[in-house]
């Protein structure tokens, strides 16, 4: 079969990240290429599709990372514009949360608590990974907290790149550039 890339009911571009619901639908978000989120059923049917290439609410600039809460709300880390978006399960805009202290928001999970953790980063000119962060928000995208930098979380040349939670609460963080998985213990127990 030949590779081909589309924004249509069985093509992606180049899809980033894939969210799956308890009843065994799911979301992909279609970053590469395409500005867009895309919901099949659990037999993979097509179901519906939203966004577009913008920065306004439920446009996209690459989503890149996907994840649902209990409610089946969705959440995507919208890395060149630098935000969360929360959107209903029909793909209708709830809130978002801007990031302002880095350039690009690559990845979120979603904890047992239906709190949010997102990793960032920050370029130096040259386009370069120079800083990485984890940030905590609430199921409302309010900011709970934020760690990292290189002092904690490696050096000048990580780039977090995917991010995942335990049951226990604890945070695993796939860096690209130094080629390794980074856990982080919460300092309190997880509620």
């Amino acid at each position: 079969m030949a590779k081909m890339s589309g924004n249509d009911s069985t093509h992606f571009s180049l899809p980033t990240d894939v969210a799956v619901a308890p009843d065994g639908s799911f979301y992909v978000s279609d970053g590469y290429g395409n500005s867009r989120i895309v919901k099949f059923s659990r037999e993979g049917k097509w179901l519906f599709a939203w966004g577009k290439k913008g920065g306004g609410p439920g446009e996209f600039n690459l989503p890149h990372g996907i994840s649902l809460d209990s409610h089946g709300n969705v959440f995507v880390a919208d890395r060149e514009n630098n935000r969360i978006q929360k959107f209903d399960p029909k793909g209708n805009f709830l809130k978002e949360w801007k990031n302002n202290q880095a350039n690009a928001l690559y990845a979120l999970a979603i904890d047992k608590s239906d709190n949010v953790v997102a990793v960032d980063d920050t370029y130096i000119e040259d386009r370069l990974p120079n800083e990485d962060d984890i940030i905590h928000l609430d199921s409302d995208l309010n900011l709970v907290s934020r760690f990292g930098r290189s002092a904690v979380c490696g050096n000048k040349n990580s780039l977090f790149h995917d991010i995942e939670l335990d049951k226990s609460g604890n945070i695993y963080v796939a860096n690209m550039f130094n080629h390794r998985v980074q856990k982080f213990k919460p300092l309190s127990p997880a509620p």
